[in-house]
Protein backbone atom coordinates (compact mmCIF):
# COMPACT_ATOMS: atom_id res chain seq x y z
CA UNK A 1 0.00 0.00 0.00
CA UNK A 2 2.81 2.38 0.90
CA UNK A 3 4.52 1.66 -2.42
CA UNK A 4 1.29 2.35 -4.30
CA UNK A 5 0.79 5.61 -2.44
CA UNK A 6 4.36 6.65 -3.26
CA UNK A 7 3.80 5.87 -6.93
CA UNK A 8 0.55 7.82 -6.98
CA UNK A 9 2.28 10.72 -5.27
CA UNK A 10 5.06 10.69 -7.85
CA UNK A 11 2.56 10.66 -10.72
CA UNK A 12 0.61 13.55 -9.21
CA UNK A 13 3.83 15.52 -8.67
CA UNK A 14 4.88 14.92 -12.28
CA UNK A 15 1.50 16.08 -13.53
CA UNK A 16 1.67 19.24 -11.44
CA UNK A 17 5.20 19.98 -12.63
CA UNK A 18 4.11 19.49 -16.22
CA UNK A 19 1.13 21.83 -15.83
CA UNK A 20 3.16 24.46 -13.98
CA UNK A 21 6.03 24.23 -16.46
CA UNK A 22 3.82 24.48 -19.51
CA UNK A 23 1.79 27.30 -18.01
CA UNK A 24 4.88 29.26 -17.06
CA UNK A 25 6.51 28.90 -20.44
CA UNK A 26 3.34 29.92 -22.24
CA UNK A 27 3.40 33.13 -20.19
CA UNK A 28 7.01 33.89 -21.09
CA UNK A 29 6.76 32.52 -24.62
CA UNK A 30 6.03 35.90 -26.19
CA UNK A 31 8.86 37.55 -24.30
CA UNK A 32 11.56 34.96 -24.96
CA UNK A 33 10.72 32.86 -27.97
CA UNK A 34 8.36 34.78 -30.22
CA UNK A 35 11.06 37.00 -31.64
CA UNK A 36 11.48 34.57 -34.50
CA UNK A 37 14.08 31.86 -34.79
CA UNK A 38 15.35 30.84 -38.18
CA UNK A 39 15.06 27.05 -38.17
CA UNK A 40 17.46 24.85 -40.09
CA UNK A 41 14.96 22.89 -42.16
CA UNK A 42 11.30 22.19 -41.47
CA UNK A 43 11.70 21.47 -37.77
CA UNK A 44 12.85 23.47 -34.78
CA UNK A 45 15.59 21.64 -32.91
CA UNK A 46 16.26 22.67 -29.31
CA UNK A 47 19.13 21.53 -27.12
CA UNK A 48 18.67 21.52 -23.35
CA UNK A 49 22.11 22.91 -22.55
CA UNK A 50 23.05 22.67 -18.89
CA UNK A 51 26.67 23.72 -19.22
CA UNK A 52 27.82 20.25 -18.20
CA UNK A 53 29.90 17.85 -20.25
CA UNK A 54 27.10 15.71 -21.72
CA UNK A 55 25.04 18.49 -23.27
CA UNK A 56 28.22 20.30 -24.32
CA UNK A 57 29.30 17.24 -26.32
CA UNK A 58 25.91 17.18 -28.05
CA UNK A 59 26.34 20.86 -28.94
CA UNK A 60 29.85 20.14 -30.22
CA UNK A 61 28.59 17.31 -32.42
CA UNK A 62 25.31 18.76 -33.69
CA UNK A 63 25.89 22.52 -33.69
CA UNK A 64 25.00 22.77 -37.38
CA UNK A 65 21.57 21.26 -36.70
CA UNK A 66 20.55 23.03 -33.49
CA UNK A 67 18.38 26.15 -33.74
CA UNK A 68 18.26 27.11 -30.07
CA UNK A 69 19.96 26.20 -26.80
CA UNK A 70 17.74 26.50 -23.74
CA UNK A 71 19.17 26.57 -20.21
CA UNK A 72 16.81 26.47 -17.25
CA UNK A 73 17.35 28.08 -13.86
CA UNK A 74 15.20 25.96 -11.55
CA UNK A 75 17.01 27.01 -8.38
CA UNK A 76 19.86 24.51 -8.69
CA UNK A 77 22.78 25.21 -6.33
CA UNK A 78 25.19 24.77 -9.23
CA UNK A 79 23.70 27.75 -11.06
CA UNK A 80 27.21 28.64 -12.24
CA UNK A 81 26.77 25.99 -14.93
CA UNK A 82 24.46 28.33 -16.82
CA UNK A 83 27.30 30.80 -17.35
CA UNK A 84 29.22 27.98 -19.02
CA UNK A 85 26.15 27.11 -21.08
CA UNK A 86 25.85 30.67 -22.36
CA UNK A 87 29.55 30.85 -23.19
CA UNK A 88 29.41 27.54 -25.05
CA UNK A 89 26.38 28.57 -27.10
CA UNK A 90 28.04 31.85 -28.02
CA UNK A 91 31.27 30.07 -28.98
CA UNK A 92 29.40 27.69 -31.29
CA UNK A 93 27.23 30.42 -32.75
CA UNK A 94 23.91 28.99 -31.59
CA UNK A 95 21.17 31.15 -30.14
CA UNK A 96 20.86 30.76 -26.36
CA UNK A 97 18.00 31.45 -24.01
CA UNK A 98 17.79 31.24 -20.24
CA UNK A 99 14.44 30.41 -18.66
CA UNK A 100 13.95 30.99 -14.92
CA UNK A 101 11.39 29.08 -12.88
CA UNK A 102 11.51 30.45 -9.35
CA UNK A 103 10.25 28.61 -6.31
CA UNK A 104 9.25 25.38 -8.02
CA UNK A 105 11.74 23.20 -6.16
CA UNK A 106 12.90 23.50 -2.56
CA UNK A 107 14.61 21.64 0.31
CA UNK A 108 11.86 19.04 0.49
CA UNK A 109 12.14 18.26 -3.24
CA UNK A 110 15.60 16.74 -3.29
CA UNK A 111 18.84 16.52 -1.36
CA UNK A 112 20.25 18.68 -4.15
CA UNK A 113 18.55 21.70 -2.57
CA UNK A 114 19.73 20.83 0.95
CA UNK A 115 23.38 20.53 -0.01
CA UNK A 116 23.31 16.71 0.10
CA UNK A 117 25.17 16.08 -3.14
CA UNK A 118 27.84 13.52 -2.28
CA UNK A 119 25.52 10.54 -2.81
CA UNK A 120 24.02 10.20 -6.32
CA UNK A 121 20.66 9.00 -4.95
CA UNK A 122 20.28 12.27 -3.00
CA UNK A 123 20.62 14.32 -6.18
CA UNK A 124 17.51 12.97 -7.89
CA UNK A 125 15.12 15.84 -8.70
CA UNK A 126 11.53 14.67 -9.27
CA UNK A 127 10.35 14.98 -12.87
CA UNK A 128 13.09 17.43 -13.78
CA UNK A 129 13.53 16.16 -17.33
CA UNK A 130 9.77 16.08 -17.84
CA UNK A 131 9.72 19.77 -16.96
CA UNK A 132 12.73 20.67 -19.11
CA UNK A 133 11.45 18.82 -22.16
CA UNK A 134 8.03 20.44 -21.67
CA UNK A 135 9.69 23.85 -21.68
CA UNK A 136 11.45 23.06 -24.95
CA UNK A 137 8.19 21.78 -26.45
CA UNK A 138 6.33 24.89 -25.33
CA UNK A 139 9.05 26.95 -27.00
CA UNK A 140 8.05 25.37 -30.30
CA UNK A 141 10.55 22.54 -30.54
CA UNK A 142 9.80 19.59 -32.78
CA UNK A 143 13.06 17.92 -31.78
CA UNK A 144 14.58 18.12 -28.30
CA UNK A 145 18.17 17.07 -27.61
CA UNK A 146 18.95 16.06 -24.03
CA UNK A 147 22.23 14.94 -22.47
CA UNK A 148 21.42 11.67 -20.71
CA UNK A 149 24.14 9.03 -20.66
CA UNK A 150 24.16 5.29 -19.94
CA UNK A 151 25.44 5.71 -16.36
CA UNK A 152 22.41 7.84 -15.48
CA UNK A 153 20.06 4.89 -15.97
CA UNK A 154 20.17 3.27 -12.53
CA UNK A 155 19.87 6.42 -10.41
CA UNK A 156 17.81 8.85 -12.47
CA UNK A 157 14.42 7.50 -13.63
CA UNK A 158 13.86 10.41 -16.01
CA UNK A 159 17.02 9.53 -17.94
CA UNK A 160 15.78 6.09 -18.90
CA UNK A 161 14.79 5.22 -22.45
CA UNK A 162 11.23 4.24 -21.50
CA UNK A 163 10.67 7.56 -19.74
CA UNK A 164 12.03 9.52 -22.68
CA UNK A 165 9.85 7.54 -25.10
CA UNK A 166 6.77 8.21 -22.97
CA UNK A 167 7.50 11.95 -22.87
CA UNK A 168 8.17 11.87 -26.61
CA UNK A 169 4.73 10.39 -27.27
CA UNK A 170 2.92 12.53 -24.69
CA UNK A 171 4.24 15.86 -25.93
CA UNK A 172 4.38 14.98 -29.61
CA UNK A 173 8.04 15.89 -29.96
CA UNK A 174 11.05 13.82 -30.94
CA UNK A 175 13.35 13.44 -27.94
CA UNK A 176 16.93 12.79 -28.98
CA UNK A 177 19.35 11.38 -26.38
CA UNK A 178 22.38 10.52 -28.52
CA UNK A 179 24.61 9.76 -25.51
CA UNK A 180 22.23 7.27 -23.95
CA UNK A 181 24.34 4.36 -25.26
CA UNK A 182 27.57 5.84 -23.86
CA UNK A 183 28.99 5.59 -20.35
CA UNK A 184 30.43 8.70 -18.74
CA UNK A 185 33.90 7.34 -19.40
CA UNK A 186 33.05 7.04 -23.09
CA UNK A 187 31.62 10.57 -23.09
CA UNK A 188 34.85 11.93 -21.61
CA UNK A 189 36.94 10.00 -24.13
CA UNK A 190 34.80 11.18 -27.03
CA UNK A 191 34.99 14.79 -25.87
CA UNK A 192 38.78 14.64 -25.78
CA UNK A 193 39.06 12.79 -29.09
CA UNK A 194 36.69 15.21 -30.84
CA UNK A 195 38.40 18.37 -29.58
CA UNK A 196 35.87 19.60 -27.02
CA UNK A 197 37.61 21.68 -24.36
CA UNK A 198 36.27 20.07 -21.17
CA UNK A 199 37.54 22.98 -19.07
CA UNK A 200 34.82 25.13 -20.64
CA UNK A 201 32.13 22.88 -19.14
CA UNK A 202 31.06 22.56 -15.50
CA UNK A 203 30.08 19.20 -14.05
CA UNK A 204 29.81 19.79 -10.31
CA UNK A 205 26.70 19.76 -8.11
CA UNK A 206 28.14 22.55 -5.99
CA UNK A 207 29.17 24.59 -9.00
CA UNK A 208 32.70 25.01 -7.67
CA UNK A 209 34.59 21.97 -9.05
CA UNK A 210 34.62 20.81 -5.42
CA UNK A 211 36.10 17.39 -6.20
CA UNK A 212 33.83 15.76 -3.61
CA UNK A 213 30.24 15.75 -4.89
CA UNK A 214 28.81 12.80 -6.81
CA UNK A 215 29.40 14.47 -10.17
CA UNK A 216 33.01 15.36 -9.43
CA UNK A 217 33.69 11.96 -7.85
CA UNK A 218 32.54 10.19 -11.01
CA UNK A 219 34.80 12.31 -13.21
CA UNK A 220 37.77 11.72 -10.89
CA UNK A 221 37.31 7.98 -11.30
CA UNK A 222 37.59 8.16 -15.09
Amino acid sequence: MLGLMSLMGALIAMSLLYVVGMGYVRRVNRRFFARGIACKGDTMKVLLLSGGLDSALILHRFKSLIDLCVSVDYGQPHIAELHHAQALAEEYGVRWQRVTIAGLYGPTSSGMFRGDVDNPEDTVIPARNALLISIAAAAGANVVFIGCNKDDHDVYPDCRLKFLKDIDETLGVTVMAPLLVMTKKEVVRAAKDEGLDISKTLTCYRGTRCGECAACALLLLL
